[in-house]
Protein backbone atom coordinates (compact mmCIF):
# COMPACT_ATOMS: atom_id res chain seq x y z
CA UNK A 1 0.00 0.00 0.00
CA UNK A 2 1.51 3.44 -0.76
CA UNK A 3 1.91 6.19 1.48
CA UNK A 4 -0.36 8.43 -0.47
CA UNK A 5 -3.11 6.27 0.10
CA UNK A 6 -2.31 5.86 3.52
CA UNK A 7 -1.91 9.76 3.95
CA UNK A 8 -5.98 9.94 1.96
CA UNK A 9 -7.11 7.37 4.28
CA UNK A 10 -5.76 9.83 7.07
CA UNK A 11 -7.15 12.89 5.86
CA UNK A 12 -10.44 11.52 5.31
CA UNK A 13 -10.85 10.29 8.94
CA UNK A 14 -10.61 6.22 7.34
CA UNK A 15 -7.82 5.10 9.38
CA UNK A 16 -9.24 2.08 10.40
CA UNK A 17 -9.87 0.67 6.77
CA UNK A 18 -5.77 0.11 7.25
CA UNK A 19 -5.36 -0.08 11.06
CA UNK A 20 -7.16 -2.72 12.64
CA UNK A 21 -8.24 -1.82 16.38
CA UNK A 22 -5.10 -3.58 17.72
CA UNK A 23 -3.10 -0.76 16.00
CA UNK A 24 -5.14 2.14 17.43
CA UNK A 25 -3.46 2.18 21.02
CA UNK A 26 0.44 2.07 19.26
CA UNK A 27 -0.68 5.07 16.64
CA UNK A 28 -2.52 7.03 19.61
CA UNK A 29 0.76 6.62 21.48
CA UNK A 30 2.86 7.98 18.81
CA UNK A 31 0.51 10.52 18.96
CA UNK A 32 0.59 11.16 22.24
CA UNK A 33 4.34 11.22 22.11
CA UNK A 34 4.54 14.10 19.10
CA UNK A 35 1.95 16.11 21.30
CA UNK A 36 3.93 16.27 24.15
CA UNK A 37 7.32 17.47 22.21
CA UNK A 38 9.48 16.57 24.83
CA UNK A 39 7.61 17.84 27.63
CA UNK A 40 7.64 15.30 30.27
CA UNK A 41 4.96 12.21 31.08
CA UNK A 42 4.71 8.42 31.51
CA UNK A 43 5.43 6.68 28.45
CA UNK A 44 6.29 3.71 29.87
CA UNK A 45 4.43 0.95 28.11
CA UNK A 46 1.63 3.54 26.89
CA UNK A 47 0.45 1.84 24.41
CA UNK A 48 0.04 -1.11 26.15
CA UNK A 49 -2.01 0.66 28.94
CA UNK A 50 -4.63 2.36 26.88
CA UNK A 51 -6.46 -0.10 25.58
CA UNK A 52 -7.57 -0.55 29.41
CA UNK A 53 -7.44 3.19 30.64
CA UNK A 54 -9.61 3.83 27.90
CA UNK A 55 -12.25 1.09 28.21
CA UNK A 56 -12.94 1.87 31.77
CA UNK A 57 -14.02 5.01 30.48
CA UNK A 58 -16.23 4.03 27.84
CA UNK A 59 -19.95 4.51 28.34
CA UNK A 60 -21.74 1.15 26.46
CA UNK A 61 -24.97 2.63 26.70
CA UNK A 62 -24.51 5.60 24.01
CA UNK A 63 -25.47 5.28 20.86
CA UNK A 64 -21.99 4.37 19.34
CA UNK A 65 -22.44 0.82 20.34
CA UNK A 66 -25.21 0.02 18.04
CA UNK A 67 -22.57 -0.35 15.54
CA UNK A 68 -21.87 -3.74 17.96
CA UNK A 69 -25.08 -4.42 19.43
CA UNK A 70 -27.16 -4.34 16.39
CA UNK A 71 -25.35 -7.36 14.28
CA UNK A 72 -25.88 -9.45 17.97
CA UNK A 73 -29.48 -8.49 18.18
CA UNK A 74 -29.71 -9.80 14.65
CA UNK A 75 -28.43 -12.78 14.89
CA UNK A 76 -30.20 -13.78 18.34
CA UNK A 77 -33.58 -13.00 16.63
CA UNK A 78 -32.84 -15.96 14.04
CA UNK A 79 -32.12 -18.41 16.73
Amino acid sequence: MSVRKVERYFSKGEHHRIFKGKWFAVILADDIDRIMAGDPYDDKGLAGRLPSAIATTLDFSEIWTEHFKQPLRDICAEL
